[in-house]
């Protein structure tokens, strides 16, 4: 279930889910448990709720008040949360983005 076609995975409404290229659905892991398991290079958590893959994502837009807001290509998005926003950086640094 953790394979790169997994656009992210998030909580909502006390429940975790998984969402791919064509569909959601739920899932029993919890976050952290996912995020020990999955790939470093492929996936980082965005905030409390949100893990996502990077290979889906079109854009990370900046806003003037230091905001960060993650584009997906299928056009959907999410906001990082501002305590996750050093981790984020970090990443891309590291990935020479």
């Amino acid at each position: 279930m953790q394979c790169s076609l997994h656009l992210k995975y998030y909580s909502k409404e006390q429940n975790n889910y998984c969402k791919t290229e064509r569909e959601e659905f739920r899932i029993k892991k919890k976050l952290y448990e996912l995020e020990e398991s999955l790939d470093k290079n492929t996936f980082i958590r965005i905030s409390n709720s949100c893990i996502v893959n990077v290979k889906y994502i079109k854009s990370f837009d900046l806003s003037r008040i230091g905001n960060i807001v993650v584009k997906f290509l299928d056009g959907t998005s999410e906001n990082v949360s501002k305590r996750r926003i050093p981790y984020v950086i970090k990443f891309l640094k590291e990935r020479g983005n």
